[in-house]
């Protein structure tokens, strides 16, 4: 008992069982929202191209490499458009832009609520779950399933406009 309190005196251990796990997982999770917010901000400081793709070219990046090479959209041409138009309430010129930051949105958006319960909470949302795990094997084939779809229709888009 002496020994433990030392220990704590000397700052090596904490006073609370688990008190540094769950100062951890609230930083992890301060810095995700963080991240996911930073996102929005950014998205709300580019002009959408009217084109549908591109508008990544006002952070200085080149032009999708893909589409210059053989003329075809690459699979995320039109999704930094398409979070232009979101952050604007325009969800339906996000979806004809790049339907898939439907998907890229709800992820972004259940993950802000995730994150932001870990802070406030200290805990892992996973453990309201009560023990039950997620799939995520099948969350990620749907995710690349309707990512090859969006891609699918983002070439057809292309190719009628041509």
């Amino acid at each position: 008992m002496a020994g433990e309190n030392e220990s704590n005196a000397r700052g090596m251990r904490d006073a609370r069982p688990g008190c540094r796990t769950e100062l951890m997982k609230r930083i992890g999770a301060a810095a995700g929202l963080a991240g996911i917010i930073g996102a929005f901000a950014l998205a709300l400081a580019l002009k959408p191209d009217p084109r549908g793709m591109g508008t990544h070219q006002q952070l200085g990046m080149p032009p999708c490499t893909m589409y210059m090479l053989i003329g075809l959209p690459c699979p995320t041409c039109g999704l930094t458009t398409a979070f232009a138009h979101v952050v604007r309430l325009q969800v339906l010129d996000a979806i004809r832009v790049q339907p898939f930051c439907v998907v890229i949105l709800v992820i972004m958006l259940l993950s802000a609520a995730w994150y932001a319960a870990t802070i406030v909470s200290g805990n892992r949302v996973s453990n309201w779950l009560g023990g039950r795990r997620i799939k995520w094997p099948r969350w990620i084939w749907t995710c690349v399933a309707l990512g090859l779809l969006s891609w699918g229709y983002k070439i057809a888009i292309v190719l009628m406009s041509s």
